[in-house]
């Protein structure tokens, strides 16, 4: 199926990270392609912007994977993690976490005694600094708990364009205010959730590609 692209058989690097990706990842053929720009938009992060009129977008491609558990989802992030590291690209996987780890927050600062001085210290969260993030289980993004209402919204303004206003992330707090860029992506999400849940019940980001197959084979009427 691939070979319909030209690209594929133009470029020898994007062949050949095909070939590896699917010997870890077998019959995705669709995502392979999505993590090889997933993982080129990291790469360009720090050097290349698109104009685009008055304004600019960043090449990061942002993944939502949805297919049925077992198919080479989460084995395929051991593919593209290895390839990141290689190339210090900084990632992290995102199992389980609160609002206040990703945006980031704050610690009194107390004494030799203990007690306090009235100074705060900032704690960076997950969303500090440039970084690619899987959520191995999207549905983690769909039924938040008390401690991670805002996540979703905190993905969305991650996502827009790196260096305008909209992503930069601020947190009003008491007497303070938390103030960071963020450059990351959502990063590649995976999950087994039905497309229509996922869809209609919790927003999800115009700037996310939402792949989903109901199994690991991708034809040319699902592309």
């Amino acid at each position: 199926m691939l070979k319909e692209y030209r690209a594929v058989e133009r470029f020898p690097i994007l062949k050949a990270y095909l070939h590896h990706f699917s010997q870890t990842s077998m019959k995705n053929e669709m995502p392979g392609l999505l993590s090889f720009f997933f993982i080129q938009g990291q790469t360009t992060l720090p050097y290349l912007r698109l104009p685009t009129s008055d304004t600019h977008l960043d090449l990061r491609v942002h993944v939502f994977w949805i297919q049925p558990s077992r198919t080479g989802k989460s084995i395929a992030w051991n593919f593209i993690s290895d390839i990141m590291e290689q190339a210090e690209i900084p990632f992290e996987l995102f199992a389980s976490g609160t609002d206040a780890g990703l945006i980031g927050s704050t610690n009194n600062i107390v004494d030799e005694h203990g007690k306090p001085t009235g100074e705060v210290e900032t704690v960076e969260g997950l969303l500090a600094g440039r970084k690619a993030i899987n959520f191995d289980e999207g549905s983690i993004l769909l039924t938040p708990n008390k401690h991670s209402q805002e996540t979703v919204l905190y993905l969305q303004t991650a996502c827009n364009p790196v260096g305008s206003g909209n992503n930069t992330l601020v947190k009003h707090m008491k007497g303070t205010r938390l103030s960071a860029p963020h450059w990351c992506p959502c990063g590649l999400l995976p999950t087994h959730q039905r497309v229509s849940r996922i869809m209609f019940s919790r927003r999800v980001s115009s700037s996310v590609c939402c792949c989903t197959t109901a199994t690991g084979t991708w034809t040319s009427d699902r592309k």
